[in-house]
C-alpha cells in the first residue's frame, strides 16, 4: 500500500520527533504530553482542522480520573453528588451517592487545553492531518501525502479505528449514541444526574439527563442498538413536559464502545491506547478512565524502551474491564433481575468507586 500512493504532503514535509502520534484527542494528547516531559520529541497527527471539534464523548468521570489527568478543574462543567437509576416506568430503583461521585469534563475544553501544553512543551501538533496507515514497524502514511518512519508510534484514533482495528485486531461490540445540550425553562437541580434503563428507553445501554451550568441547562441523549433518534425524540419530550425545554442548540452523533479490550496493547513498534484498544467502560461507556491509567506507563515504556512496562499496566487495567465486561453482559440479558441485584448492592453503606463498576458487586458482598 505504502509503495502505490503519492509522497507529497503540503504542510507536513517536516518531521521533527523520535515518536509519532495518531489521534490528536485525549489519549494521543495526554502521552504526547508525558513523552515530552520525559524529554522525547512528538509529532501528532489530528485528522480534524479544529482540536476538540466536533465534540465527543459526555466525559463524565471519577474525581480519581480527573485528578490523573493533572489538568486542574477549569474544564469541569459540573460536579455531581449522586446518580439516580430510573426504569421504564420513570420509578427510581437505586440511587448511588458521593463527595463528589463524578464531575462532566467539557470534551471541547479538555482537549484545547492539552493541546496548548502539548505546544508548550514544544510538541507538533498537525491539524487536518488525516493517517491513512501505520504499521508495526514505525512508518506512517498521511493521506495525500508523505511517509514517516518513527522509532515508536502511538495509535490513539478514537472510536472509528480505522488504523488499529487491523493493526491490534480488536473485535470491538458497538452501538450508536445521538445527544443534545439544552436550555431548560425551569432550573433543576444540578448535583444529581439521571440515567433511564429497560427497553423503552434504549436496547444494550441506557438513556441519560445531566444538568449543566447551575440547572439551566443539561446534556441529553441515548445510546441503543435501534431507532435512536427515536428514542432520543422520546426522552426530549418527557423533559419538555417535566421541566420545559427553551431550545435544543448543540447536536451530535457517535459510535459507543462496549469492549472487550483488545489481546495486546503494542504489536512492534505501535503502542495503542484509547478506544484503539477497545478500552471503554462497558456499563456507562467512555474510555476516559482507561486513559488515564494508561497514559503515563505507555509513555515510560516507551522512554525505557521496556514495551513490557505498558504490557502489565494494560493487563491489570483490563483484568477490571473484562470484569465489567462479564457483569455488564449479564444485566443486559436478566436486565429485571440485575435491577434487583442492583437495588440491593446500592442499599449498603459501602464505597462505590463511579469508574470501577466492579465495586458494586464487592458492595453487594460486603459483610453487615
Amino acid at each position: 500500500m505504502l509503495e502505490h500512493l503519492q509522497l507529497v504532503v503540503r504542510g507536513l514535509s517536516q518531521y521533527s520527533g523520535q515518536i509519532g502520534i495518531v489521534g490528536g484527542g485525549p489519549a494521543g494528547l495526554l502521552v504526547a504530553r508525558e513523552l515530552l516531559r520525559l524529554g522525547l520529541n512528538v509529532d501528532v497527527f489530528e485528522a480534524s482542522k479544529q482540536v476538540g471539534r466536533p465534540p465527543h464523548c459526555t466525559g463524565i468521570v471519577s474525581v480519581k480520573t480527573l485528578e490523573r489527568f493533572s489538568v486542574g478543574s477549569s474544564c469541569v462543567e459540573a460536579v455531581y453528588r449522586e446518580a439516580v437509576f430510573v426504569d421504564d416506568r420513570l420509578r427510581v430503583f437505586a440511587r448511588v451517592r458521593g463527595s463528589p461521585l463524578a464531575v462532566k469534563l467539557y470534551r471541547p475544553c479538555l482537549e484545547e487545553l492539552l493541546a496548548g501544553q502539548v505546544r508548550e512543551l514544544g510538541g507538533q501538533l498537525f491539524l487536518g492531518a488525516r493517517v491513512v496507515h501505520v504499521d508495526s514497524q514505525g512508518r506512517v502514511l498521511v493521506e495525500g501525502g508523505q511517509v514517516n518512519t518513527y522509532s515508536c508510534i502511538v495509535v490513539a484514533d478514537g472510536a472509528t479505528r480505522n488504523i488499529s482495528k487491523k493493526l491490534f485486531k480488536s473485535r470491538c461490540s458497538w452501538l450508536t449514541g445521538v445527544e443534545v445540550r439544552v436550555e431548560l425553562q425551569k432550573r433543576v437541580r444540578c448535583d444529581a444526574f439521571y440515567t433511564f434503563h429497560g427497553p423503552r428507553f434504549s436496547r444494550g445501554f441506557f438513556a441519560w439527563f445531566a444538568p449543566v451550568e447551575d440547572g439551566r441547562k443539561a446534556v441529553i441523549g441515548v445510546g441503543s442498538r435501534d431507532a435512536v433518534v427515536e428514542r432520543l425524540n422520546l426522552i426530549l419530550k418527557l423533559f419538555d413536559k417535566l421541566v420545559g425545554i427553551s431550545s435544543v442548540y448543540e447536536r451530535r452523533s457517535g459510535i459507543i464502545l462496549g469492549g472487550p479490550p483488545a489481546p495486546k496493547p503494542v504489536i512492534g513498534k505501535a503502542y495503542g491506547i484509547g478506544d484503539a484498544l477497545c478500552t471503554s467502560k462497558p456499563f456507562t461507556g467512555g474510555g476516559l478512565y482507561a486513559i488515564s491509567v494508561l497514559y503515563r506507563p505507555l509513555a515510560l515504556a516507551i522512554r525505557l524502551e521496556k514495551p513490557r512496562v505498558y504490557e502489565e499496566a494494560y493487563k491489570a487495567l483490563t483484568r477490571e474491564l473484562k470484569l465489567q465486561h462479564f457483569y455488564t453482559k449479564i444485566a443486559r440479558n436478566t436486565w429485571p433481575l440485575a435491577k434487583k441485584v442492583l437495588e440491593l448492592a446500592l442499599r449498603r453503606k459501602c464505597h462505590i468507586d463511579f469508574d470501577r463498576h466492579s465495586s458494586l458487586v464487592s458492595c453487594l458482598f460486603k459483610e453487615g
